[in-house]
């Protein structure tokens, strides 16, 4: 049962999260009937030399009809080896190809929607501007192309098993996926299906755990004081109480690791399934909204780039409804008149491309969408509103007209057009 009392234990937080890197999913379909690549292989990082080179065995599912060709992309730093597969004719690897870096594959025939191809690449190349020799500290991830990215991001899941071998005995890896050694090499394999292959590599790394209650919760940083990751930790386990009996009790999350970079740049954080990433801090209270936020995405992350305003306005809206639980109504509604404040002479939500105006995604995403919920959550009142979060959540909602015929159903039609009008000014 979602417990909607309130308190005042905790103070309030600081920080807002201002960007998000490349994050884009989709999980429209039950896990039953959804279908999902893999990617499986060996992965060699040579941190002397600054190198990586990869041997994948990449299960390729098309995504559209009559493909000629496959397009993947990578990162622009690398030199494509060799590609072979059953149905490959060539490939030609195209660096300053728009709008991403990208080995091109021709096939010998076009592939229908859904046919699966089996791929063998290799490549290498340069991690310099990727790894941070000064911090000890690699990090890889979707937004680095450190592996070959599907052209369709948000319509290609996938599970991976890999083995990274490394020049270094000392460096520590962690994953979103499962981590275990093996002499100097490390496996690496996938927990559930998901849109990226996280890896961090770095010295000094300390860990924090909690495993109570069915929980499965760490902290890995370098620099935080033991203080800090037990205050997180204590966060995280609470966040996720709520999450989970308010919209989550049909997927509840329990198992999570929380990396924390110690540095800022290039990007501030991004969240996968059971993972993610910020940078560190010294004042843990600062970033106590920011990992409510990326907790909600477990639940908040199917739509495309197009419809960003289902993963990002949602997210942020639900990180707010715990800081009301857990300190009350003041905090909240401070946030809430900021936002509105500043959500004016901004784009409307509604059909909102974060892709074709940057500028304004900020805004759009992290308070105009936020204040239309809220309105939203007026209108329905606080009990049915939470109500309507599960039920979008058991949905999988991906696109924005979907979620108004759900609220037509879920309430009545009068009260989803009035809402879709809004999401349009």
């Amino acid at each position: 049962m979602c417990r909607l009392f309130y308190s005042r234990a905790l103070s309030p937080a600081a920080f807002v999260l201002a960007a998000v890197g490349l994050t884009v999913c989709v999980y429209g379909k039950s896990l039953a009937a959804e279908r999902f690549g893999s990617i499986s292989g060996v992965v060699n990082i040579d941190f002397a030399a600054q190198q990586l080179s990869a041997k994948l065995k990449y299960d390729y599912i098309s995504t559209e009809a009559n493909q000629n060709a496959i397009r993947l992309y990578l990162n622009e730093a690398f030199a494509v080896r060799k590609v072979t597969c059953g149905l490959c004719l060539s490939f030609n690897f195209e660096p300053h190809a728009k709008p991403n870096p990208s080995l091109l594959i021709n096939l010998k025939r076009p592939l229908a929607n859904g046919e699966r191809l089996s791929l063998q690449i290799e490549y290498d190349g340069s991690l310099k501007g990727i790894y941070r020799p000064d911090y000890k500290f690699l990090e890889l991830g979707l937004d680095y192309f450190w592996y070959p990215i599907h052209q369709d991001i948000g319509n290609f899941n996938f599970m991976y098993e890999l083995t990274v071998h490394t020049d270094e005995p000392n460096f520590q890896l962690i994953s979103n996926g499962r981590v275990s050694s093996q002499g100097h090499d490390w496996k690496v394999k996938s927990r559930v299906p998901d849109f990226d292959i996280d890896i961090v590599l770095a010295v000094d790394l300390k860990f924090s755990r909690y495993q109570q209650g069915g929980y499965n919760l760490q902290v890995v940083s370098r620099n935080m004081p033991d203080g800090a990751s037990a205050t997180l930790l204590n966060s995280m386990k609470e966040t996720l109480d709520f999450y989970n009996s308010c919209f989550g009790a049909s997927d509840p999350q329990r198992e999570v690791t929380g990396v924390f970079r110690p540095f800022l740049e290039p990007q501030f954080g991004y969240f996968r399934k059971g993972y993610f990433i910020l940078p560190e801090t010294q004042d843990v209270k600062n970033i106590l909204f920011a990992v409510s936020h990326e907790l909600s995405h477990y639940w908040w992350l199917k739509a495309g780039q197009q419809q960003a305003w289902l993963n990002e306005s949602f997210a942020e809206y639900c990180a707010m409804l715990f800081l009301r639980r857990s300190q009350g109504t003041e905090p909240f509604q401070k946030m809430l008149e900021d936002k509105r404040k500043r959500s004016v002479d901004l784009p409307a939500v509604y059909d909102f491309d974060r892709t074709k105006n940057r500028q304004a995604a900020p805004g759009v995403l992290y308070r105009k969408g936020v204040v239309k919920l809220s309105e939203l959550e007026t209108e329905l009142g606080e009990e049915r509103f939470m109500d309507f979060l599960r039920v979008v959540a058991q949905a999988r909602v991906r696109d924005t007209n979907s979620l108004i015929e759900l609220l037509a159903k879920f309430s009545s039609r009068e009260v989803a057009d009035r809402f879709l009008q809004s999401l349009k000014k």
